[in-house]
């Protein structure tokens, strides 16, 4: 397949506004070709700049000729135009979450007849505990995550908004090998007569700007698997096993016990 394949976009809002000129627009193989948003006059105005076709709803933007549909909607309505999308035969490129709730995602996944695919060790068992504080948002603002693998590995994620700091997204692998930690790595093996961390030249994500993120990489990498059927990267089952793991997480700290994934094997 050598012609550019087609893009159309569903959601004109926030991140999308980057992912557009970055990543659609400048992939090699990539034509941004039709958009939609329910915000007509942004709808016009992003039309205007890039050149796309201006669909009126999203039944008018499916019966174009697009191949691949990226979709950046509020999460509430993910689940319906993914499925409009996939019953209309096309790529989807969906932001996460997948959906709201375990039965959306899982419906998602058998219309795009996703296969299972882990690259890595899935989770056995998450044990979380949340905290709440005046933040006025509808879901506790902190929470930490204790996750068992299969095969013996442990991890942990935590996440506050309700702390007084600077935005952090610090990353910690530890391993018998080496340890990474954000820039920094440890690993005589590979580096013999190391004492100490060196650090790697790199662009952190510590802003919540996300103008520096890969997304021409993101969509160059889709094409690529669409033309050379390939499995994507995460595909849905990844997408599907982080959803589970997070709802694991919610009904942990909810309930003071520890949850097995296979409570939400209907997703998996």
């Amino acid at each position: 397949m050598s012609r550019k394949l087609k893009w159309g976009v569903i959601g004109l809002g926030g991140i999308a506004g980057r992912t557009i000129p970055e990543g659609i627009a400048g992939a090699q193989n990539a034509e941004l070709s039709a958009i939609f948003d329910i915000d007509q006059q942004v709808n016009a105005e992003v039309a205007k700049e890039s050149g796309a076709e201006q669909a009126a709803s999203i039944n008018q933007l499916l019966d174009t000729d697009i191949d691949a549909i990226y979709v950046t909607t509020p999460t509430h309505v993910h689940a319906e135009q993914v499925r409009a999308c996939a019953e209309a035969g096309k790529h989807v490129l969906c932001e996460k979450p997948l959906g709201m709730t375990v039965a959306e995602a899982e419906n998602m996944i058998e219309l795009c007849d996703a296969l299972r695919w882990f690259a890595r060790s899935p989770v056995d068992e998450v044990s979380a505990y949340q905290t709440r504080t005046d933040n006025p948002a509808e879901y506790p603002g902190t929470i930490s995550i204790n996750m068992k693998f299969k095969d013996g590995k442990i991890g942990r994620s935590t996440t506050t908004f309700d702390a007084k700091m600077p935005y952090r997204f610090n990353i910690g692998i530890c391993g018998s090998e080496g340890t990474l930690r954000n820039n920094e790595i440890f690993a005589p093996k590979l580096f013999p007569g190391q004492n100490d961390f060196m650090k790697i030249p790199c662009i952190l994500p510590d802003s919540g700007d996300v103008t520096h993120h890969p997304f021409q990489g993101e969509v160059s990498r889709f094409l690529d698997c669409i033309i050379n059927d390939r499995r994507p990267f995460p595909d849905l089952y990844d997408a599907a096993m982080t959803q589970a793991v997070c709802f694991a997480a919610d009904r942990s700290a909810e309930s003071g016990r520890s949850v097995p994934i296979s409570e939400f094997e209907n997703l998996l």
